[in-house]
């Protein structure tokens, strides 16, 4: 059996995905093709992802879980979207390690899935932005606040790189396709991706569900009264008020995102991410990454031409995945 596998990762548009995977669940499985929504999956699955037993466990017999209204006979394949089957974004504040378990958890995932054809979906995002996003999403589970000068000490900054995190991804699971793209790319092709995940499905327009609880980045206002009252009245303190702040002061027009980032700062992690995108194998990018020409130019080598124009490169058949 085919499975798509979409780990994230965190802050690179995921929500969106899922609420357009959940919101054609009837029509997926009408094509065969099974999913379970979010929540649902992280509650059976995620959160007791390493204690299942490998030698027991049998996606066959849990297909159920995956359709809805009854698994039908012609199955084509599954698709499986959860960023938290990576690890959660709070362990990064108390440790500054990116993703440390992931291996272990990729490891665990392929005895899980052994016997199916695997492919592994997945995005990256600009360090700057990431960071500071993952982050802000950390700071809703943690029971006490940690500033971003303290989360950015502990980080081991030789270690921050996408093309390290994705040999993890892969060295654990050992997946038989991968699908990469750059967030930043996300946008005006969302709708390709979606059709790649989705088993070349075309996935309708969705509307937000009335309640649902949506957690977007903080502001940098949000982050400016949170370290207020943390000085003030204690980092615990701080931390339980983290949702009504975020939620008074959300990320709009008027209230910027939260950027820790000096502008020599924001260059630099730019340049080494353009560079980490071009070691990454041409092979495995559902879109090629578009990068600066200073990074082109880098990795074409000396005496090479001029830097091409880095475009999205044509979508392989799902079919053919």
């Amino acid at each position: 059996m085919k499975i798509h596998l979409h780990v994230g990762v965190h802050k690179t548009a995921t929500t969106y995905m899922q609420a357009r995977l959940k919101g054609n669940q009837a029509k997926l499985n009408r094509a065969g093709i099974g999913f379970m929504p979010t929540f649902q999956f992280r509650n059976t699955y995620v959160k007791d992802l390493m204690k299942f037993d490998p030698a027991s466990f049998r996606l066959e017999d849990r297909l159920d879980d995956f359709f809805a209204r009854g698994v039908p006979d012609n199955v084509r394949g599954i698709i499986i979207s959860d960023e938290n089957l990576l690890g959660l974004c709070g362990a990064m504040l108390k440790s500054g390690k990116v993703y440390s378990g992931v291996r272990a958890r990729m490891a665990q995932l392929r005895r899980l899935l052994g016997g199916h054809e695997v492919t592994l979906f997945c995005a990256v995002r600009r360090y700057d932005a990431f960071l500071a996003s993952a982050y802000c999403e950390g700071l809703r589970t943690n029971p006490r606040y940690i500033n971003f000068e303290d989360f950015s000490s502990r980080v081991n900054w030789k270690a921050i790189s996408w093309v390290s995190l994705l040999e993890k991804f892969e060295t654990g699971l050992r997946p038989d396709h991968t699908r990469y793209w750059r967030y930043e790319q996300f946008r005006p092709n969302a709708e390709m991706l979606l059709r790649e995940l989705a088993f070349g499905e075309k996935l309708d327009q969705v509307e937000t569900e009335t309640g649902k609880v949506s957690y977007p980045s903080l502001s940098q206002a949000a982050i400016d009264a949170i370290d207020s009252v943390s000085e003030r009245l204690g980092r615990e303190v701080a931390s339980r008020l983290v949702r009504a702040i975020s939620a008074a002061l959300p990320k709009t027009d008027g209230y910027p995102d939260f950027d820790p980032w000096g502008p020599l700062e924001k260059k630099r992690l730019a340049r080494r991410y353009d560079d980490d995108c071009l070691q990454i194998p041409p092979e495995k990018w559902l879109l090629a990454p578009e990068v600066s020409p200073e990074s082109a130019q880098r990795a074409a080598g000396p005496g090479a031409g001029p830097p091409a124009t880095g475009q999205p490169g044509t979508a392989p058949r799902s079919d053919a995945a």
